[in-house]
């Protein structure tokens, strides 16, 4: 029988990481950061249906300057307006700036600072953020005690990626991420090379990075989609929790069915893919502030059912007959 069939998701997934005497995580289940999926709406509407416990912010870059004050509230609200607690990820190259931007989060009340050295967005490389700081340890390390000295004891991590070109790399990485002062680590399994692509070994890349962690928790990040992968992630890795991103756009109730794994509960089954986009309009119409265009909520659709079909095709058709009946 296949580990995927035999192995329990922790049932102490379900409990908060405690580091330096408070709740670093709420639970180890929870969504990762979704760069230009994750608006105000699309936070909303989760909470909405109840799909969620809190936040990880798509990531701030911190380039030139610290924004002023009043952006970086804006910028909070966007998770925090809904009530729930925020972890806010930052990403940049330049120690002080980063360390006093994430002062400032930690005034603004947010649960912690997470560092983004995994973005494989060639834009970001390019500008030398990201996963290419992964070339770069003592970097990270400097960017990482700056933080640390800063927020202590707001808990501190950090996402990294297996390595820039190798996951030979991750020795190197994960050490300066434990030095510099992270309490815990999300790792994805790719290379920032391998940017999407398919990989045969992700869960032993994990299982890797866990022995390299030793006691610091290690999470786990890629290619979760369903309770079936979050098991075999697991039975593999022996990771310290999960964190599924684009898998919770194609089904939002993937949290929840995990949890309730992780609980040794029967795994809810129903489809809420269509009450989630309805329940999406209906927050737009009612709230000016979260209304949106038709191009987001196709794209919201795309991720849900897939291009190819029907229901897209068919929510395409019904856009479509609505604005050329303006």
């Amino acid at each position: 029988m296949s580990p995927k069939s035999t192995v329990h998701l922790p049932k102490e997934w379900l409990d908060p990481l405690r580091v330096r005497g408070q709740n670093a995580l709420p639970c180890r289940i929870f969504p990762g950061p979704m760069e230009g999926l994750m608006s105000p709406l699309f936070a909303r509407t989760f909470e909405s249906l109840k799909l969620v416990d809190f936040w990880l912010t798509p990531f701030l870059r911190i380039s030139t300057a610290v924004p002023r004050t009043a952006r970086l509230r804006e910028r909070f609200a966007r998770f925090a307006d809904g009530g729930l607690p925020v972890i806010q990820q930052l990403m940049g190259r330049n120690p002080e700036l980063l360390a006093r931007a994430a002062a400032q989060f930690a005034s603004l009340g947010t649960i912690g600072i997470n560092i983004n050295f995994a973005c494989p967005s060639q834009t970001v490389v390019r500008n030398g953020s990201g996963g290419t700081l992964l070339k770069s340890p003592s970097l990270m390390e400097k960017i990482l005690a700056a933080v640390r000295k800063e927020t202590a004891p707001l808990p501190l991590s950090v996402k990294l990626r297996a390595g820039f070109k190798s996951p030979t790399e991750m020795p190197d990485t994960i050490a300066a991420s434990i030095n510099g002062g992270a309490d815990f680590i999300i790792l994805h399994f790719r290379t920032v090379m391998d940017n999407y692509d398919r990989i045969p070994d992700g869960p032993e890349r994990i299982a890797k990075a866990v022995e390299l962690a030793g006691p610091i928790p290690l999470i786990a990040s890629g290619d979760l989609f369903s309770v079936a992968d979050a098991k075999h992630l697991y039975s593999v890795s022996r990771c310290a929790g999960i964190t599924p991103a684009r898998g919770l756009a194609q089904d939002p109730m993937l949290i929840r069915r995990m949890q309730a794994a992780a609980a040794g509960q029967k795994t809810p089954q129903e489809d809420i893919r269509g009450n989630f986009l309805n329940t999406m309009r209906e927050l737009a119409s009612k709230n000016s502030a979260l209304h949106t265009n038709r191009a987001v909520f196709l794209e919201i659709a795309r991720h849900l059912w897939g291009a190819d079909s029907a229901e897209f095709k068919m929510i395409s058709k019904d856009f479509a007959l609505k604005t050329n009946s303006k």
